[in-house]
Parts: C-alpha cells; structure tokens; sequence
C-alpha cells in the first residue's frame, strides 16, 4: 500500500477475513478463508513493531500531509489556460481497444508471499524465503495464485544489466509455485519505500526496460508466470529530473502519466520479444490505488471528456499478445494505506473525499468504458476490536463481491503471509 506508517501505533491483530458467506464462488474467497485459520495458527501473528533487520522504513507522516493539502486543494481547482487538452485523431476509439483476451472471471486468487522484499536497503541480502509449509497450507486451502515480491537489487546484480539473477531461493520458490504446486506466481519488482530506485540510486526508463529483459529471457513461455511490472512505482529518473514520478503530482499537463505510459509500453514491448503468453500486469502513479485510479476529481490531465483522468492514459497500451491486466490496490482503513485498523476508509478518506467503496465504482467503470481488465494485487482490512468488526468483515465481503460481479476483474491477492510483526507494506 501508500507508504506511510505511524512507527507508534500497534500492530494489526489479524486481518478481517472472517465474513465470507455464500453468493461468491467458493474457490475465489478460499484465500481469505485461509487467511484467517492462517492467522489463528502459532507463531502467525506477532506483536507490536517492525522486524528485525530494519524491514520497516521510518514513518512518512510529512508525506501524507502534503499528499492531503495537494488533493484539498485539487479538488477545489478549476480548470486554466494550463490544463493541457490535446487533441488526438482516433484518441476515443485508441483507448477503448481491447488489450485483454486471457480467462475470464475471478480466475487467479491467493496471497502476497513475503520475504524477498523484507529489509529493502540490505542489498542482496538480509531477506527470508518464503516456507514451503506456508505455500502448500494456502494452495490446500484454495489459493492459486501467489504473489512474490522482491527487490530490484536481490534481482538483478548491478542497475542496467539486461540479466536477472535473482538471489538464492528465489527461483526454488517459483519453481515449487508453478512446478510443485501447479498454480501461477506474479514475479514482482517490489523496492518499497525506495520506488523506482536501486541502491538509492534513481533508474532510468532503460534500466527499467533492461530489467524486464532479464526476467523475461529468464521466465518466458511458461504462462502460469505472471509479470507484474512494478510495485507502486514512484521517483525514478525523467524528463532531465530525478525523482521524477512524484505521487503528490497533481499531473494537470498529464506529462507525468505519459512519460509513464511510455515506460510501461516500452517493457511490455522488452517482454514479447522473449515471452508470447505470460500476462502482465500494469501499475498506475498515485501508489496504483484503486480509489483514485481514474482520477477521483483530483489528478491528472482532462482527457476523453474527463476533467481531471488520473490513470486513464495507460489504456492507450498495446499488446501483441494482448495480455495485459492493469494492477490495483485497496486498504479499507482511512489513510488507504494499511496501516490502521477498522474500515472507516470503505466511507471516506482520512485526507477528504470518498471512500475505497465509491472508488471500486469508479475503478470498474473505467474498465468497462476502456474494455480493460483488472487485478487487485494488495486488498487488506483489520479489526478494530471495537464493536465494529461484524459491519467491517460484512463491508469487505460485499466488496468483493461487486469485483467478482463486475466481469473486469480477473483476481486478487490478500496481503500478506512471511511478516507478521509487518504492519501493511514494508
């Protein structure tokens, strides 16, 4: 999720999983089931902190406060002489083409499988791997799609190679995924706090383009693998700056989603010419939220009669294979982050305007208007232990509900199992 973790506050006990009742197909909410016997298993959940080894980056406070005046003030403007509104012939008809003809429904559902991506500044090492028990309990359980994360350093050896070589017990992993177990894992580039950087050092597009490269000569052809092209991007080099892809940009020109759109066409272009059947999974700016993927009123250029369109450009991507689901997450407490108990954020946002339940409206709009399919790749919410946890699990679990009744939704993953002392992201 968005960074943004207050160091003081206590862990979450357990995630709110315990609602799932009968209307959704039984093997779509089996992750969430396993989830909480998962949680009621010894050593599964732990206490208050962060985990050894420095996993957990200090608290971003400042940062949301900025992101909350940015978007109070967004929503309040009004459109200038500076909003840029460019007229492209075929624009309308170049968005809503189809990038998608994989399997239909809510197909590929399970959990993120942390570890990789524990201890981001440890280099290439500091991490865990991932327990085989733990894969097997969620794959007898119903899961059949993990998610993987690990950081661009323990997956590449040094920044602008065009070669993966992940660290040890990586590859063992997604081999007793997809081998042993005969589910599908998400490779996913995960530097957390760190965004589009390697050893601090911000990447450009070619570094970026290059490391999908590697993975893709490494991984292709076997289409139970799923290429996720980035966790949360931010920062990164671009348009002659560094930390150029700022999740507080209001993005008015829409410069910054374009320059984005161009990254994210250039890897899946590095990836098909290696790979002609894995599907990939595309991210948005503003921590690919799935309450202000489209915008939500604050961000982003006007574009296809939509004022304010945050995301919407990356629907002009193209794909050979057409194999692309765009990536969304959604935390359900307030800051949508995480990183706070209860589920006040299915109503509102901590920092003004609507909530993750009017933001899944939005978000699945936009998918039909486009023709586009999604995955829900990080989806969490935990109890607050006071009174409200039965309205809370009930909310999370018509929640999910409207994804699988949507048909754009292709799956999701609960986060997460491998860090317990881990409040949200780490």
């Amino acid at each position: 999720p968005a960074s943004g973790r207050d160091s003081g506050a206590a862990a979450p006990p357990r995630l709110h999983v315990n609602f799932l009742r009968a209307r959704v197909a039984p093997r779509a909410m089996a992750p969430l089931r396993a989830l909480l016997a998962w949680a009621a298993l010894p050593g599964a959940v732990a206490s208050d902190g962060c985990a050894a080894g420095g996993v957990c980056a200090a608290d971003e406070a400042a940062l949301l406060q900025n992101t909350a005046r940015a978007r109070a003030g967004a929503l309040q403007a009004e459109t200038t002489a500076a909003v840029a509104t460019v007229e492209v012939s075929g624009l309308s008809e170049d968005l809503r083409r189809r990038n998608y003809q994989g399997r239909e429904g809510l197909w590929c559902n399970g959990i993120n499988a942390v570890g990789f991506d524990l201890a981001p500044k440890g280099g290439r090492g500091g991490y865990t791997v991932p327990s085989k028990e733990a894969l097997r309990y969620f794959h007898d359980k119903g899961s059949n799609c993990f998610r993987v994360p690990i950081t661009w350093e323990r997956m590449q050896t040094y920044l602008g190679s065009d070669q993966a070589v992940p660290v040890g017990g990586f590859e063992e992993t997604i081999n007793y995924i997809v081998n042993t177990l005969g589910d599908y894992a998400i490779i996913d580039p995960h530097n957390n706090d760190d965004g589009l950087r390697y050893n601090g050092q911000d990447a450009s597009r070619q570094d970026f383009v290059n490391l999908w490269k590697g993975i893709a000569k490494k991984w292709s052809g076997n289409p139970k693998i799923i290429f996720g092209l980035y966790n949360e991007p931010r920062y990164g080099y671009d348009n002659g700056r560094y930390g150029y892809f700022d999740p507080d940009a209001l993005d008015f020109d829409g410069r910054m989603i374009e320059l984005w759109r161009q990254w994210m066409q250039e890897a899946i272009d590095a990836v098909r010419r290696h790979s002609s059947n894995n599907i990939i999974l595309v991210p948005g700016l503003h921590w690919t939220g799935s309450r202000d993927w489209s915008g939500a009123g604050w961000w982003g250029p006007s574009l296809d009669g939509v004022q304010r369109s945050g995301n919407t450009k990356l629907a002009l991507l193209t794909d050979p294979a057409n194999l692309i689901a765009y990536d969304v997450h959604q935390y359900m407490d307030g800051r949508f982050t995480g990183e706070r108990v209860g589920c006040s954020g299915f109503d509102t946002s901590d920092f003004g305007g609507q909530g993750a339940d009017w933001g899944l409206t939005q978000t699945i709009e936009w998918a039909k208007r486009y023709n586009k399919k999604l995955m829900m790749t990080e989806i969490g919410s935990w109890p607050a232990n006071d009174g409200s946890d039965v309205r809370c699990q009930a909310r999370m679990y018509d929640f999910l509900q409207r994804m699988q009744d949507s048909g754009v939704f292709i799956g999701y993953q609960v986060w997460q199992f491998g860090c317990p002392q881990c409040m949200a992201d780490q």
